[in-house]
């Protein structure tokens, strides 16, 4: 098939069927997306539902391979690179200690294998109910028991932690306490991992409702409740384990794969080729994502198919027995979008509005956005809709193709990469020049063609079959009184597809699912591994959460010193450390809740929500160990890389013990004192 982006939306067509291909060509078919070729014109037959994809699929495609020499070159196409990612993919089994035969006969037979287990009751329980949208933004009633039975879980462990007895803390007056982790890649993701473990050395692993993130954040989220079964010590331990081989190692994949190689290869590409045999685009955030979770699995020599559905995560949440994980992405919402037709003046009108982000939160319970006022089981994510109604029953979308998505920042457009640069710590030469010349194309003032070309990527991002096809925009009540029914200018709910991209590309803080209606979130740690904690700037990031939330954050915790024009060499006292970053460990930001409604009709956030912002600085403790000297973009870890990092977080939490007690302590009372009238 064949995907054009052309004014963002998206058409497809089928490529015609390749008889006596090779294996190489076949697996190209179902794990990379065809786009060698743009159609000239958008197709004009419907694009069949999932089911009928499958059938047509079954009665036309023939899944017997033959073996063929690898070309010579891939192409000078833009999918040359990715296709030889492909080919070293299969030429690493040939390497000793793989078993290439078998993994060869795994890909072979891969195809046929996905195809007759998707509507198979027994494997996929999910495919006997049917889904439909749900358009309110209160929580589930299933979401709401949760927090009833994670309070009474909670119940001890925040008296301790607060220091009274037990027989004077109600489990109503227990603060909802939100964990909300950063971008930054695995550098993020280790960091969430050492404060997670100090939330469970201090007692309150047990007290937090919700972990929610932004790209590397949820994959450690992803390993919490994958590899590490909830557990924070587990976690750390694990990417000791897998992070010292790059993900991409070809040989290391061959490896992963060879040891159950049935299971394995089927568990790790299933969900690409299940897109494949449903004619749903597949692309590098797809390739991506299945090859990293498989890499997350590399330690595990037994897979567990229930790892790779989302919905099977609230396992862990029974009883209450941990907190629940929010997941982040976020669709491009370009007005100028598909402007040939309709309503000149509404056209006109439009094409003058700025690009937004609408945020998606992915949990096990529901996938949908809250700006839509739409919602859908998790299990049914993937599915085709129509009208607010699932009109077929295929199985849950593979979270690996879910961890790429989350973790898509490679689709980002060029706005997020000038925005990174704007806010980067230039101080001379190229480098300022660099940062000046970003800041003029970002203002607010620049032309509308510049602001347009800023607003696209080089690469796609995870594209599924939209749930949002046909269904009716909500009405919703403005503060005056008045009714409004809410429109997208590029009418996507006319679309068959959707585009998700990695949530950083509009706020690198997992903030913005906590203050999702019903949640009642009292007070949120925000554990930060940006690359510009340094700096600490993150009252952007903060101001933008509550810009669209219609919250006010003021600082409530004593201001900071200014940050020093050159850091203390690591190999100076601690003294040095502990001064440079006096009040930094542990901001305390208070947001009061304005009501009204969001500047793209986002809903505003309830009541008022108080943040701990913890950023990955360098510890008193261990003064010649810099947490800055890692990346966003290494993926390459040494065991004492991983214990270092996670460390350094784990120690800046215990250190904020006071600070963290004293705000918990509050807001208990404040909600106490509320509850019973006595002040």
């Amino acid at each position: 098939m064949y995907v054009n982006f052309k004014r963002g939306r998206i058409t497809i067509k089928k490529k015609d069927t390749v008889t006596g291909a090779g294996l190489s060509d076949k697996l190209s078919k179902f794990v990379f997306l065809d786009a060698d070729t743009e159609p000239s014109a958008p197709p004009t037959d419907p694009v069949p539902s999932t089911t009928e994809a499958i059938a047509q699929v079954a009665a036309t495609e023939k899944l017997e391979f033959e073996e063929e020499k690898r070309p010579s070159g891939c192409g000078a196409n833009f999918c040359a690179p990715f296709k030889a990612l492909k080919y070293k993919i299969l030429d690493s089994i040939i390497n000793p200690g793989v078993d290439d035969t078998a993994i060869l006969k795994a890909f072979d037979e891969l195809p046929e294998n996905v195809r007759n287990k998707m509507l198979n009751e027994i494997i996929n329980p999910e495919v006997k109910l049917d889904a439909t949208v749900r358009r309110e933004n209160h929580i589930p009633k299933i979401e709401k028991d949760f927090q009833s039975m994670r309070l009474f879980h909670a119940h001890k462990s925040f008296a301790k932690f607060i220091g009274v007895p037990v027989s004077e803390v109600d489990p109503r007056d227990i603060p909802i306490i939100g964990a909300a982790g950063s971008g930054g890649g695995f550098k993020a993701m280790i960091a969430t991992a050492g404060y997670l473990k100090a939330l469970q050395a201090l007692g309150l692993y047990d007290v937090i409702m919700y972990i929610s993130g932004v790209s590397g954040s949820c994959w450690s989220i992803a390993n919490l409740y994958t590899a590490a079964k909830g557990n924070p010590d587990g976690l750390i331990e694990h990417f000791k384990r897998i992070l010292g081989t790059h993900p991409a190692d070809s040989l290391h994949l061959g490896k992963t794969l060879a040891r159950d190689v049935a299971l394995h290869t089927e568990l790790a590409f299933g969900g690409l080729t299940a897109k494949y045999l449903s004619s749903v685009p597949r692309g590098v955030v797809d390739v991506f994502g299945s090859i990293l979770y498989a890499h997350f699995h590399s330690d595990q020599a037994s897979w567990d198919p229930n790892s790779f559905k989302l919905s099977q995560q609230a396992r862990l949440m029974q009883n209450g027995a941990h907190a629940m994980p929010l997941y982040t992405a976020c669709r491009h919402e370009r007005p100028w979008d598909d402007k040939d037709e309709g309503d000149e003046e509404e056209r006109e009108a439009d094409a003058k509005v700025d690009p937004w982000w609408q945020w998606f939160e992915m949990s096990p319970y529901e996938i949908g956005c809250d700006e839509l006022r739409a919602w859908i089981p998790t299990y049914s994510f993937g599915r085709t809709f129509e009208g607010g109604k699932s009109i077929d029953r295929v199985p849950e979308q593979s979270f690996g193709l879910q961890v790429g998505l989350i973790g898509s920042a490679i689709s980002a457009p060029f706005t997020t990469t000038l925005e990174t640069l704007e806010r980067s710590d230039a101080k001379q030469g190229l480098a300022v020049a660099m940062k000046n010349f970003a800041s003029s194309l970002l203002r607010p003032e620049a032309p509308r063609w510049i602001k347009r070309f800023l607003s696209e990527s080089i690469l796609n991002g995870a594209i599924n079959r939209s749930p949002f096809y046909k269904i009716d925009m909500p009405t919703i009540d403005l503060p005056d009184g008045e009714k409004k029914k809410i429109r997208l200018p590029s009418d996507m709910q006319e679309e068959k597809y959707f585009e998700l991209v990695d949530a950083g590309a509009d706020n690198n803080q997992g903030l913005y699912p906590l203050a999702r209606e019903g949640r009642g979130v009292d007070v949120a740690f925000v554990f930060d591994a940006s690359v510009d904690v340094e700096r600490n700037i993150v009252t952007v990031d903060i101001e933008r959460f509550g810009t669209r939330k219609c919250l006010a954050f003021t600082r409530t915790s004593p201001s900071p010193p200014d940050v020093p024009a050159e850091a203390p060499p690591l190999e100076k006292a601690s003294a040095a450390i502990a001064a440079r970053y006096a009040n930094r460990y542990c901001q305390v930001f208070h947001g009061k809740a304005l009501g009204g409604i969001g500047p793209h009709d986002e809903p505003a956030a309830e009541q008022d929500m108080t943040l701990l912002y913890m950023p990955v600085l360098p510890n008193p403790k261990h003064p010649k160990f810099g947490p800055s000297e890692f990346v966003f973009t290494q993926l390459v870890y040494k065991p004492e890389d991983v214990a270092g990092l996670a460390n350094c977080a784990y120690e800046n939490m215990i250190d904020s013990a006071d600070a963290i007690r004293a705000t918990l302590k509050m807001i208990w009372m404040e909600k106490r004192a509320k509850r019973t009238g006595h002040h």
